[in-house]
């Protein structure tokens, strides 16, 4: 009952925050021109932000620090008034130069596009023309697994949880996992699928002053596996404490005349590799006007936050000085933990500000999607009831 009390009283004080209001002010008439049933239905609850209520869509929707240099923009609508589709299929999130993304052989019928994104700075898209699938250098399977090495722990933190970071480098593409261990149970990390030669997740839910031992696996795209060999951390030395992102050169417009692409054979799909000469988030997209019964769309807009920025980053613009003391979020959930399905997550699966909170506006004090005070805990925590 005691950790009950503590996670609550953190929860209230980082809630407490939800009324800061900055004095920059962006209209959103345009905005309520297609989304008018939005701000009506949110205008309904007890509780509503303050910038919805002014109707300052921008403030969290608009990145405006990023400057789109090229992409859809004006082209985002055709001759005949119908706006352009933009359907995201594959993501990286991390911010690397080298991306590796495995596409379905479908992918050369359509227009496929490549997506350059800096957090806060720039975003390139760039159109790609599939090449046939038999005219291109095939990956064979070497049925070996990738090498691991640079395994290392470089961060073990305390918050409400406690939590290690641990990183390592494989010397071809593949995915990663960390099983970690103390004497009496074994737990393994959420699956981190993205194709990579750089690896870095997060455990969460470490128990105080225990020594876990651990290692990392790696699986290539075959299916062959790896694992490290064993290794230790003390969760004796966790400290109250963020890792610092990475801070970025502006990119230029001279990115996207050396955005290295290369295209190989795989199965029966294609392996697309993507370059770039700064570290820089990849997406990946087909493009569409037509309204496919049952495939679902979105419109792109060229000037919007993607979900990371939206559902994380917007928010800590005001509320960063809480998150030390708040749930921790760009973090997976525990792999023996269920998130409930009213409790939205990144695409990903990671936690976010809005897997707690609504973002226009709720019944619930702090804009909670559940009574903060017990049932907006207990939908995760089982253990806690």
């Amino acid at each position: 009952m005691e950790s009950f009390t503590v996670l609550i009283t953190a929860c209230a004080i980082i809630l407490a925050l939800c009324w800061i209001i900055p004095a920059q002010a962006t209209t959103g008439d345009q905005c309520l021109e297609c989304h008018q049933d939005v701000y009506d239905q949110a205008m309904k609850k007890d509780n509503v932000h303050p910038w919805f209520i002014e109707k300052k869509c921008g403030l969290c929707h608009f990145n405006k620090g990023k400057k789109v240099l090229s992409g859809f923009g004006s082209n985002s609508v055709s001759a005949n008034g119908s706006r352009k589709k933009i359907k995201v299929i594959i993501k990286d999130t991390r911010q690397t130069k080298e991306h590796w993304f495995v596409l379905p052989s479908k992918v050369a019928d359509g227009t496929v596009l490549v997506n350059v994104d800096q957090p806060n700075k720039v975003s390139l898209w760039q159109n790609v023309s599939m090449p046939p699938l038999d005219s291109l250098d095939a990956i064979e399977n070497d049925k070996t697994g990738p090498k691991i090495s640079g395994v290392r722990i470089i961060s073990i933190q305390r918050g409400l949880f406690i939590s290690a970071t641990v990183e390592w480098e494989t010397d071809k593409f593949a995915d990663g996992m960390v099983v970690y261990s103390l004497p009496q149970k074994t737990y393994r990390s959420s699956l981190d699928s993205q194709l990579s030669k750089q690896h870095r997740l997060t455990i969460i839910g470490l128990k105080a002053n225990n020594e876990y031992t651990f290692s990392v696996m790696s699986k290539d795209i075959f299916g062959n596996k790896t694992a490290s060999a064993t290794f230790t951390f003390n969760t004796r030395k966790a400290v109250v404490s963020t890792i610092v992102p990475k801070s970025f050169e502006p990119l230029t417009k001279e990115v996207k005349q050396n955005l290295e692409i290369k295209y190989f054979k795989v199965g029966a799909g294609y392996l697309l590799k993507v370059a770039s000469q700064q570290p820089s988030l990849m997406f990946i997209g087909l493009v569409n006007t037509a309204d496919e019964e049952g495939e679902v769309k979105a419109a792109y807009h060229a000037e919007l936050c993607d979900p990371e920025d939206l559902h994380i980053k917007q928010c800590l613009n005001c509320h960063d000085k809480m998150q030390a003391n708040s749930h921790p979020i760009n973090i997976y959930a525990r792999p023996d933990m269920v998130i409930p399905s009213e409790y939205p997550t990144l695409a990903d699966g990671r936690i976010s500000c809005t897997t707690c909170h609504k973002g226009h506006g709720s019944s619930n004090l702090y804009l909670t999607l559940k009574d903060h005070n017990r049932d907006l805990c207990t939908g995760c925590h089982k253990e806690m009831i």
